[in-house]
């Protein structure tokens, strides 16, 4: 395999405004009161205070704003999660998962809206992708192979996520101790 995966490494990352921040913040109050695919430029615009002719100063619709604000917190992620691919399985080593889970709290708004609210079906392959790329590039640097390794990083990146969507819609069933042992885990099943 020639570095699958590897795309989400190569998603446009733009910087964010104040002007995008407030877009991206009315886009975000819309979706909690309507669908998604309901909410027009007029409205968010009025929505931001903003002119529609700022908006499209930005944007050209409000799917590249959509598509700017996954791409954001992909690319966070991707960062976050780099040592995944390096560090040694110790518990002092493995930060990036108390790392991720802050992460997730402090946008917590979004991940909700992307995974619980109103699925985001590409964020969420996204964000699959790039767990698979780093699981991928782990097991290239420790000299690791599976003869099912496409079936075993889908199922480990659907969990991850899954653990997050669940710790999002039951917050009072799980805490932040429990889902970094449960990843750990299963992340060790992969060695």
């Amino acid at each position: 395999m020639e570095r699958p995966y590897q795309y989400v490494r190569e998603l446009p990352l733009r910087e964010i405004t104040d002007l995008q921040r407030t877009l991206m913040e009315a886009y975000l109050e819309l979706s909690y009161t309507k669908p998604r695919s309901s909410i027009r430029v007029k409205e968010l615009c009025s929505a931001a205070y903003v002119a529609r002719s700022s908006f499209y100063v930005h944007y050209e619709s409000l799917e590249e704003l959509r598509e700017h604000i996954e791409n954001h917190l992909i690319q966070k992620l991707l960062q976050l999660n780099e040592a995944l691919v390096y560090e040694e399985r110790t518990p002092e080593a493995m930060s990036f998962y108390g790392k991720t889970i802050a992460y997730l709290n402090e946008h917590k708004r979004w991940f909700y809206s992307f995974l619980v609210q109103e699925p985001n079906y590409t964020f969420i392959q996204k964000w699959k992708d790039a767990i698979k790329l780093h699981l991928w590039e782990r097991s290239r640097h420790k000299n690791l192979s599976s003869p099912h390794e496409a079936l075993v990083l889908e199922m480990v990146a659907a969990e991850a996520i899954a653990a997050y969507t669940f710790c999002l819609s039951h917050p009072y069933e799980a805490n932040e101790a429990d889902i970094k042992k449960l990843l750990a885990y299963t992340l060790g099943m992969l060695e």
